[in-house]
């Protein structure tokens, strides 16, 4: 009986960290910071994003300029409707890029 009790009373424990694909020298596809390895200088580390505005996002405004102009410049003002672009933190070369894509 007092084993059962004490088997119970385990301390937490966390749940094991994600392995690093040390293989992955893109972020093609991700919208947050991701780890990479950097294909031309080999760096190991979290890329750099930063927001830009792309084809989906000027589609978007387009569409609202003739649906209901006074807001056609929302998208591109909104994080979530520009394309996502990745940038190693070391020689600043482009790694991946997430694209806006309108539904």
């Amino acid at each position: 009986m007092d084993q059962a009790i004490t088997n119970n009373l385990r301390p937490y424990r966390a749940m094991d960290p994600q392995v690093l694909d040390q293989n992955q020298v893109s972020a093609e596809g991700q919208s947050k910071p991701t780890i990479i390895k950097c294909f031309k200088c080999g760096w190991l580390g979290v890329t750099k994003v930063k927001n830009k505005i792309g084809k989906g996002t000027l589609c978007a405004s387009l569409l609202l300029l003739v649906l209901f102009c006074p807001l056609f410049w929302l998208p591109c003002c909104l994080e979530s409707c520009n394309d996502k672009v990745h940038f190693c933190q070391s020689c600043g070369i482009i790694v991946g890029a997430k694209f806006y894509k309108l539904c």
